[in-house]
């Protein structure tokens, strides 16, 4: 008897184990939360319109770059970012120039990790990363977002990590295990509407993760599109990164044009 009970009771344990298991590896569906849509919507308003976003298919981007390390030393380079989002992939691709025209090689500082590699990336800029490079236009990446199925988006989550006049979204990666980690936070002005900062994920070797953070400044119009005029990035080791955009085109959704076509 106490045989038969032994076993039925590791039986009934190795189901409520096989059970928790298997609801722990469930995969993330990509969802989007209604209140989170509507923060999303709402800041698309504000940027000029989704209307007015799926016009364009892709931006010239010029300006300058400014780089400034924790000990305070400073170097500035012109710039130029080409993002096409016409294929509904968003390809951005980032380029430094010196006084004289020629590019500078850059280095991902997220992809640094032996002495070799560090010697080899000394006195160069940093390259923000290819999953920063988007948010550079939040619209792009933000109508993307909603409609894109990559992203499991909850509302607000954690609503005393940010003061009363700011809403967030987080954003959880979908299509694989669930994770209360998440890929991308935004924040919102809630009188106006417009992103103020986006922090986006960095994982290390070592299994850790921090956030690289955009933080969106001075909105300027551009043929009805709102796009920022400067942007500072925060990487995890204190460096800071400061762009002024000086010129944005924009290329329209016709078939056929490229990025030397601009609107």
């Amino acid at each position: 008897m106490r045989t038969t009970l032994f076993k039925l009771t590791s039986v009934i344990i190795l189901a409520v184990c096989a059970i928790t298991l298997a609801a722990g590896q469930a995969q993330q569906a990509a969802t989007v939360d209604p209140r989170a849509a509507a923060t999303i919507e709402r800041a698309l308003e504000a940027m000029g319109g989704r209307p007015a976003w799926v016009a364009v298919q892709a931006a010239i981007l010029k300006g300058t770059m400014r780089e400034q390390d924790r000990e305070g030393d400073a170097k500035s380079y012109p710039f130029t970012l080409q993002h096409d989002w016409s294929s509904g992939q968003n390809q951005p691709r980032q380029a430094l120039t010196d006084s004289q025209g020629a590019q500078v090689a850059t280095y991902d500082p997220d992809k640094v990790f032996t002495r070799e590699q560090v010697a080899a990336s000394a006195g160069k800029p940093r390259h923000p990363g290819a999953d920063v490079l988007p948010a550079y236009l939040p619209a792009v990446l933000l109508g993307a977002i909603k409609s894109g199925g990559q992203y499991r988006v909850a509302s607000d989550p954690h609503p005393n990590w940010h003061s009363a006049g700011e809403q967030t979204i987080a954003m959880y990666p979908a299509g694989v295990r669930r994770t209360y980690r998440p890929a991308q936070v935004w924040t919102f002005s809630k009188e106006t509407g417009l992103p103020l900062r986006a922090q986006i994920i960095v994982a290390n070797r070592l299994g850790t993760s921090f956030y690289k953070t955009v933080t969106f400044h001075d909105f300027q119009t551009i043929n009805s599109l709102l796009a920022p005029k400067t942007l500072e990035v925060l990487y995890p080791d204190g460096a800071t990164q400061t762009l002024t955009f000086d010129t944005i085109q924009f290329v329209p959704a016709n078939r056929g044009l490229n990025l030397n076509s601009a609107r």
